[in-house]
């Protein structure tokens, strides 16, 4: 009986450590609240170069698409640049270590 708690205990405990590690790192949701503009991309500004582009796809106006850093390395505030269709590119910068929602606007940005 003890030999079958202390493997049903150890069982346990080793599914919260998985769990632990299957959950994102700072995962947040892009937001385009810009009036008829879609998003084509998204890229982050590391170590001296820009990332490839994050998006799998576009993001129309009123679309939102969910983002995860996948990481817990680095600086909290980072620059980043969304591509527009029809429209030249804009850079900015958030910290993503407290925001949840990023919303790009027709001019600017805003977290949450």
């Amino acid at each position: 009986m003890f030999r079958t708690l202390v493997v049903s205990a150890a069982f346990f405990a080793a599914q919260v450590v998985t769990s632990a590690h299957a959950q994102s790192d700072y995962p947040f949701k892009l937001h385009n609240r810009s009036q008829g503009w879609t998003i084509t991309g998204f890229q982050t500004f590391m170590n001296g170069t820009w990332s490839t582009n994050w998006l799998t796809a576009p993001v129309p106006s009123g679309q939102a698409v969910g983002m995860d850093w996948k990481s817990n390395a680095g600086p909290c505030t980072v620059r980043f640049r969304v591509q527009w269709a029809d429209y030249e590119p804009t850079e900015h910068r958030a910290d993503f270590c407290k925001l949840k929602n990023l919303y790009m606007l027709n001019e600017g940005i805003r977290t949450d």
